[in-house]
């Protein structure tokens, strides 16, 4: 494969700037949400951030946020009070690579 990005210009040294200047970007923006009062981290992810992209594959910039206040279960008896609670679950309609995600409300007297 890195014969393949040779043939086409992307060096190493492309690779490693295109690591650091997303990087540089993702510290960015977790500091700037801080800054406006959101202290959770922001991870960029895939083909971006890995540098194994080229112009014109219109690849796009993932983004994956911290929350410490939701929880996702994949059982009900994993709910917790006190957390925005998602259950994740699969039907036959869902590709094996996704879940589908439901909000369980908690019971206007509290209980689950």
């Amino acid at each position: 494969m890195y014969e393949a990005f040779q043939a086409i210009a992307v060096t190493s040294d492309w690779i490693r700037r295109r690591r650091h200047n997303h990087l540089l970007h993702e510290t960015l923006e977790t500091i700037s949400n801080g800054l406006d009062g959101i202290p959770s981290p922001i991870f960029f992810v895939g083909s971006q951030v890995e540098g194994s992209t080229t112009i014109g594959m219109g690849s796009d910039t993932d983004r994956v946020c911290l929350q410490d206040d939701v929880r996702v279960v994949l059982k009900l008896g994993d709910w917790q009070i006190g957390k925005k609670n998602l259950l994740a679950f699969k039907d036959e309609t869902t590709p094996p690579q996704f879940y589908k995600l439901c909000r369980l409300q908690q019971a206007p007297d509290g209980r689950r």
